[in-house]
């Protein structure tokens, strides 16, 4: 009895503490993503301060101040940040939202920060979306579906087609048997009607 009495409390902690510790890594996994993109941005403004132009520099400097907002309200905003329902629907919310991508400079680094960050937020919306990979899941799963469907109505119509005009083909053989039993029918009936001349 003694035993189930500190078996029970120690267990529960137990699971309270694994179920934290998750959600710790999780936040921690994505701040650390977020804060060494930030650091590969700043990194390469000081690798290239004297070789980038006006609109380069403009932005990656761009870049740089969305990562920094981003990650200076993460502890306290991070389930708003990173909820993908919630950004679409403030997306739709605001009217004048560009739906027109961003033009970025030719240089092929700063596409890169930029792919590197499109990553890092990826990531935080995966993780703090409620749901999302259970949802992408079941519509990858319905569109395979889908495209499975229409292969197999497609090759099954197209069966059909096959039948259909094979079946005409047949009927319209049938309907000339018929109409040359029913000609040599009616030529043996004048044959049979016509008098002999002998």
């Amino acid at each position: 009895m003694f035993f189930y009495l500190l078996f029970v409390p120690s267990a529960l902690l137990s699971i309270v503490m694994i179920a934290y510790l998750r959600g710790l890594k999780k936040h921690d996994t994505i701040l650390y993503s977020l804060c060494q993109c930030r650091r590969d941005i700043i990194q390469f403004l000081w690798e290239n301060r004297e070789t980038l132009t006006r609109e380069e520099y403009l932005a990656v400097r761009k870049l740089l101040v969305t990562m920094n907002h981003v990650i200076n309200r993460y502890n306290s905003h991070k389930t708003i940040i990173f909820n993908l329902r919630k950004l679409v629907e403030r997306a739709r919310k605001i009217e004048s939202f560009s739906r027109q991508p961003m033009s970025l400079p030719d240089n092929e680094e700063i596409k890169c920060l930029y792919f590197c960050s499109f990553l890092a937020y990826c990531q935080g919306f995966l993780a703090y979306t409620p749901l999302i990979r259970s949802e992408l899941a079941v519509r990858v799963v319905a569109r395979l579906l889908d495209a499975v469907l229409r292969v197999k109505l497609g090759k099954i119509s197209s069966r059909i087609g096959h039948m259909v005009q094979a079946g005409r083909r047949n009927t319209a053989i049938i309907i000339d048997v018929h109409r040359n039993m029913r000609e040599a029918e009616m030529a043996e009936c004048r044959i049979a009607v016509e008098p002999r001349h002998t």
